[in-house]
This record gives structure tokens, C-alpha cells and sequence, in this order.
């Protein structure tokens, strides 16, 4: 729980006592987060890397939607940080997607500049 409080906002909250009734229920639910994504983000926690859970740009984004769920704060700043250097032609509308719907500026606009700058070839 401790580990689980301190790296996720979301988390927080949730096992905050009496404060949800989610709190004192085992276990947790998180339905739109498949298994391999929620391991890969307990991993960062008890570990501080993502290990083999992130190859693919999908996979990143995956784990990414997942830490904004869960508000984790670092891993998230983790993640932009690399899908930034990674936006090129070919995936910058859907890094352009994905950043507009997490609400992440940086990651929205690096994509927005991609697309500008090779609208010819979009």
C-alpha cells in the first residue's frame, strides 16, 4: 500500500481510509488496464524502470495512459520525454491523438509540429 500511495496520486486517494469505499475493498479493480500494462507500471514503482514492458512506441503509449489514470506523476514525465524523441511522420497524428486526450501539452504540441512540418507527406 505504501509503495502503491507514494508513486500514484490516484492511488492515494483510493487506499486513503474512509475516504472512498473502494479503500477498504480487496482487491482492486482496474478494468481498462490489461495485466501486462499494470505490470509494467508496478515494476517502475518497485523498481524505478519499465524494464522489457515498454518496446514499442504502442506499449509505451499503453503504459502511458495507464500512469495517467493512475496519476503517477514521474512515470508519466518518464514517458513523454521518450515518446518525444520518438514522433516522427509516420506516428505523429496518433502521438497528436494520444496527447490531446491525456491532456498532455508537450507531447500534444511535439506532434503538432511534426504533422506542420511534414503535412506534404501526411
Amino acid at each position: 500500500r505504501l509503495v502503491l500511495a507514494t508513486n500514484s496520486d490516484y492511488m492515494r486517494a483510493l487506499l486513503a481510509e474512509g475516504r472512498f469505499k473502494d479503500s477498504t475493498d480487496c482487491p482492486i479493480r482496474l478494468p481498462d488496464v490489461s495485466s501486462r500494462v499494470l505490470e509494467t507500471v508496478l515494476e517502475w514503482m518497485y523498481v524505478g524502470t519499465c524494464g522489457d514492458g515498454v518496446q514499442t512506441m504502442n506499449e509505451a503509449a499503453d503504459v502511458l495512459e495507464a500512469a495517467c489514470r493512475l496519476q503517477c506523476q514521474d512515470l508519466i514525465w518518464q514517458l513523454v520525454t521518450v515518446l518525444l524523441d520518438l514522433i516522427d511522420a509516420e506516428t505523429c497524428l496518433s502521438m497528436w491523438d494520444l496527447g490531446e486526450r491525456l491532456h498532455l501539452e508537450k507531447l500534444t504540441s511535439r506532434a503538432t509540429y511534426v504533422a506542420a512540418s511534414n503535412f506534404a507527406s501526411l
